[in-house]
């Protein structure tokens, strides 16, 4: 009777869990495949039995590259589970997007941080910033960016293929080059520190 009662209680517990983890030493994306295929919804059923509620879920990941490779290992998992070639993939969607972190702090919203973090993503305060935040930010830095040259500095840019931004509107434009250019990085997970590397000798110096 013991024996019982700690297995419903264990039951009730596993599915009021809210925060799960994985090992570091596991490969991430096959496991988490696996945890959404073995996932239980209402009625009991399996999503890999489930296409339909499968296919109305939604998996945030952090990057482009990370939702693409975890729709290849959803489908490789589906197949050593249900044998079939094919699986109703759920919605992947990148925590870069802004209208995907609107949609994700919608969800977790009675998370704490501490629950957050142990599920190993950012605090809300630490979420991507707004496109047009971003844009304005990145445009006021540049213009600061621009007062602060010194004039020997500009002397020796006027001999460069360089053209200064000179109004805000050019700012702006640049800002948007910028936080292209970002994204490239972050999405490739490349590191920052590389890009000395491709830029010509006589330019690297600006970066």
């Amino acid at each position: 009777m013991a024996e019982q009662h700690h297995n419903e209680a264990e039951t009730r517990r596993e599915q009021t869990a809210r925060v799960f983890t994985i090992a570091p030493a596991t490969p991430f994306l096959p496991a988490l495949a696996r945890f959404v295929l073995d996932w239980r919804s209402a009625d009991g059923r399996r999503l890999a039995d489930d296409p339909a509620t499968l296919a109305d879920s939604t998996v945030f990941l952090p990057t482009r590259r990370a939702a693409r490779a975890f729709g290849v290992a959803l489908q490789a998992e589906a197949a050593q589970l249900t044998g079939a070639p094919v699986v109703a993939l759920p919605r992947i969607a990148t925590l870069g997007d802004s209208d995907e972190a609107e949609a994700l702090s919608a969800l977790v919203g009675d998370f704490s941080d501490l629950e957050i973090l142990a599920a190993g993503m950012a605090p809300i305060d630490a979420w991507p910033i707004d496109p047009q935040e971003r844009r304005l930010v990145l445009a006021r830095l540049i213009r600061g960016w621009v007062e602060a040259i010194n004039p020997q500095t500009r002397a020796l840019l006027k001999q460069e293929a360089i053209v200064l931004p000179s109004s805000a509107a050019d700012s702006i434009w640049l800002a948007d080059d910028l936080a292209r250019l970002i994204d490239q990085i972050e999405t490739e997970e490349a590191d920052w520190q590389a890009i000395r590397a491709i830029v010509p000798e006589d330019q690297h110096l600006w970066w």
